[in-house]
């Protein structure tokens, strides 16, 4: 066994190839061809392929209802997610536009600066900008420009 592994170290292929297989590999049975083309049947006939599609239609036919299903439902799931998504938007912007709103009021009645108030107006512009950018376009935002 050392002059096997000295062979294969010092690159000796004679030596190499002419190792028996180990013997818990399994002979081909006799007459088995180790290679070559896979051996030839007879060509199916008309009658032939009208059994594989009477066996496998039906299989077909379940296939194709489940893949329907599974379209309609996400269709659906779509959906739903769309009208609960639109409802959130929705319900932030009357909070932010009531927000505004009662610093208009403050602002008209001199509580609040103008400039207090401008200041949330363009606050509040850039939050809804963000959240509808979100929601329509479902991208990643781009890591290089951030400043950490």
């Amino acid at each position: 066994m050392a002059g096997i592994a000295r062979a294969f170290v010092a690159g000796e292929p004679s030596q190499i190839a002419a190792l028996p297989p180990p013997p818990s590999a399994p002979s081909p049975p006799a007459g088995a061809t180790t290679g070559g083309a896979p051996p030839q049947g007879k060509p199916l006939t008309p009658e032939d392929w009208a059994n594989l599609v009477e066996t496998f239609g039906p299989v077909g036919k379940w296939l194709g209802e489940q893949w329907r299903w599974k379209v309609e439902k996400d269709a659906e799931e779509n959906k739903r997610a769309a009208e609960h998504s639109f409802r959130v938007i929705l319900s932030l912007m009357g909070f932010l536009a009531g927000i505004i709103a009662v610093m208009s009021v403050l602002t008209y009645y001199g509580r609040v600066s103008g400039d207090a108030l401008l200041f949330l107006v363009g606050t509040v512009s850039g939050v809804t900008l963000v959240m509808i950018q979100r929601y329509l376009f479902e991208s990643e935002p781009d890591d290089s420009s951030s400043l950490l």
